[in-house]
């Protein structure tokens, strides 16, 4: 959520500021993602990677992990690109609930497709998301509070 608020203050701007596209926020986002993760990783699985045992599992599997990474990078670019493009075109809020709407489909295709067992937690939660889902679509369809209009002014 916040990644969205920040894109889309860089998308829309200041009426003065010079704004970026969408592919542009995307773009910047990817490399300061890449830029955080990248030390991380290195920190993290480095000394792992430099095992013997480590080493021969990789040059195994080789083709098999380039073209699994391939895909998840083709993917999740696709999925993001797409969600910039939205975001230009809708106000966080709607953008949020649209990405809640998605991650509610995630956990019902899981729990069917999968035979996930729903723990109470998880139902309480789900339901919680899908009603507050609800309740800004029928706030936002009322309309909401209408601003006040000044009285016209008599010549």
């Amino acid at each position: 959520a916040g990644r969205g608020i920040f894109s889309k203050r860089l998308m829309s701007g200041a009426p003065d500021a010079k704004t970026m596209s969408p592919l542009n926020v995307y773009a910047m986002d990817s490399l300061m993602a890449l830029g955080f993760t990248v030390p991380m990783a290195l920190l993290l699985d480095g000394p792992t990677m430099l095992l013997e045992s480590s080493r021969v599992s990789l040059a195994a599997n080789k083709s098999l992990i380039m073209y699994l990474l391939a895909v998840s990078g083709l993917s999740y670019y696709a999925y993001n690109a797409i969600a910039f493009k939205l975001l230009a075109k809708l106000d966080v809020v709607s953008h949020a609930v649209g990405n809640l709407g998605k991650r509610i489909f995630v956990i019902g295709f899981a729990v069917v497709a999968f035979n996930t067992p729903m723990t109470w937690r998880a139902v309480i939660g789900s339901a919680m998301a899908i009603a507050g889902s609800g309740l800004y679509s029928y706030v936002k369809a009322m309309g909401g509070p209408k601003p006040m209009q000044p009285p016209p002014q008599s010549r």
